[in-house]
This record gives structure tokens, C-alpha cells and sequence, in this order.
């Protein structure tokens, strides 16, 4: 696989899969970030990151 057929591949990956696991795994994630968002700050922080992800 060529430099340019090996791009075309990952690109088609990202384009065509949102989640690379389930949405289950997903959401367990998720609530697992929160969990650990016991401050403020890291809560701030980790609201950020799921915004991102969505």
C-alpha cells in the first residue's frame, strides 16, 4: 500500500466511523469521566472534553 492509498484509507475510517466503539462503551466512558470530576476544575475540564467529543 502506496503512501497515498494508505492516507485514503484512514481518511476513509475517520469519515465513515463516529465512534471507534459502541455507543454503550460510549456512554460507560463518559460517565466514568464524570465521575471522577470532583473539583471544579476538573469538571470544567472534563464537560470541555465531552463537548469536544460530541
Amino acid at each position: 500500500m502506496g503512501a497515498n492509498e494508505h492516507s485514503t484509507y484512514h481518511r476513509s475510517l475517520l469519515e465513515n466511523n463516529q465512534h471507534w466503539q459502541s455507543p454503550e462503551f460510549e456512554e460507560k466512558r463518559k460517565a466514568a469521566i464524570a465521575k471522577k470530576a470532583d473539583t471544579l476544575e476538573v469538571y470544567q475540564y472534563c464537560a470541555e472534553l465531552c463537548r469536544a467529543r460530541n
